[in-house]
């Protein structure tokens, strides 16, 4: 193992997970935290009236896009100097959300948000990529998708309970002071994990490089687009989960809101199993996680194309589903990133923006099925789903099988 930090942080792991964990989850708090008070926005702001979804629209631009930026910015100037920088235009930009007077002022600001949260959300990855190699590195990240897996079902219920003492601008009042907090944490106790010697120069010719060595690595494509294209089956459930279970098979909003924090929580499971399988070959680790992943998505698929799928069978068949999700994660986030070190913050940023982009592209591509080619949005969540997981094992056959493993083995 590798480690550049100092032997403190080595003897605080749990805090090191605690504090990766706490900036992975930002990106989260910003989408899921806001969803309970979108309602009293509309109802607040005039010109907000059927439009609050907008507040995410454009938080998700600007998080697709700035890791592009972020990463070779850390790459130069270090990963606990861009942190600080990240941390206080997020506090700065929540805090003009909590205080906008105009729903317009209120997008540009939740655009910039989004940004930053881009640029905080790039650097765990890479700082893991500085101080550890292999199985270490590997368990690391595990253990940060245990915590940040839990985010997205923590977050919707932060929400309601400061809506229950406050109204929708308190929602952004607390997530100004979160990130404040990780500032001070950053701060106070988080040394720089990029040593000078690796620092890349910040210009086009130098950034130019850097992405090249990202996108023109066998290695990287083929983890990251597994990573992404399997993100994007999953986001697919994400985008058509309210129709199907409300719409289609009757669900109230609260036995659908329990229904997706079950699904959910499979990914928690498979992060959590991931974390235990380090000394397993990351290779086997995703051979059957896909073949798990394509064989529920099948299965569902069958189900609706019969008239046999109730809501009971597809909470079961997600959930083994997001299992073998969260247990994938892991393992292709860590070998992605593997073989660049020197270009950790680029690939980190890289893999986010291509994440980010399959999990838009797959909510548009639901929409338009389930309102033509399949009106049945059953059928079209499944065959999407299907399409992608099949894709994903496509993208593994094809790019990752007979490259080398992190511990050079060849399959």
């Amino acid at each position: 193992m590798t480690l550049l930090m100092s032997d403190a942080l080595r003897r605080q792991s749990l805090t090191l997970t605690a504090f990766l964990a706490g900036l992975s989850a930002l990106a989260s708090l910003s989408i899921d935290m806001g969803l309970p008070g979108i309602p009293a926005l509309e109802a607040a702001l005039p010109s907000a009236a059927g439009q609050g979804a907008l507040t995410l629209s454009l938080f998700m631009v600007g998080f697709a896009i700035s890791p592009l930026v972020a990463g070779p910015f850390s790459d130069r100037f270090g990963r606990r100097q861009s942190l600080l920088i990240g941390l206080v235009a997020f506090t700065g930009s929540a805090l003009v959300c909590a205080a906008a007077p105009t729903f317009e002022t209120l997008l540009a600001a939740r655009l910039v948000q989004g940004a930053v949260a881009g640029l905080c959300v790039t650097q765990p990855l890479a700082i893991v990529r500085d101080l550890l190699d292999g199985p270490d590195a590997r368990k690391q990240i595990a253990q940060v998708a245990v915590v940040l897996g839990l985010s997205p079902l923590a977050a919707p219920v932060l929400g309601g309970v400061v809506l229950a003492w406050g109204d929708w601008r308190t929602i952004y009042f607390v997530q100004a002071a979160i990130s404040a907090a990780l500032f001070v944490w950053t701060l106070v106790a988080f040394p720089e994990s990029l040593p000078l010697r690796r620092r890349q120069r910040l210009d086009v010719r130098q950034v130019s490089r850097s992405y090249r060595a990202v996108f023109g690595n066998r290695t990287f494509l083929g983890y990251a687009l597994v990573y992404a294209v399997g993100f994007g089956a999953l986001f697919t459930y994400v985008a058509g989960s309210p129709d199907v279970f409300i719409g289609e098979f009757g669900l109230s909003e609260g036995a659908y809101s329990g229904a997706f924090a079950l699904t959910a929580f499979g990914l928690v499971l498979g992060s959590f199993l991931n974390s235990r399988l380090t000394t397993t070959p990351g290779r086997r680790v995703l051979q059957v996680g896909l073949a798990v992943g394509l064989a529920c998505s099948v299965v569902a698929l069958g189900l609706a194309a019969t008239g046999h799928l109730s809501a009971g069978l597809l909470v079961g068949l997600v959930f083994a589903l997001m299992i073998a999700f969260g247990a994938i994660s892991p393992t292709a986030n860590h070998e992605a990133i593997q073989p660049l070190p020197h270009v950790a913050g680029a690939a980190s940023g890289s893999i986010r923006s291509v994440q980010m982009v399959m999990g838009a592209s797959a909510s548009a591509a639901f929409t338009v099925l389930a309102g033509g080619l399949f009106p049945d949005p059953v059928l079209a969540m499944t065959v999407q789903m299907t399409v992608l997981m099949l894709a994903t094992v496509g993208v593994y056959a094809l790019l990752v099988r007979g490259t080398p493993e992190a511990d050079g083995a060849t399959t």
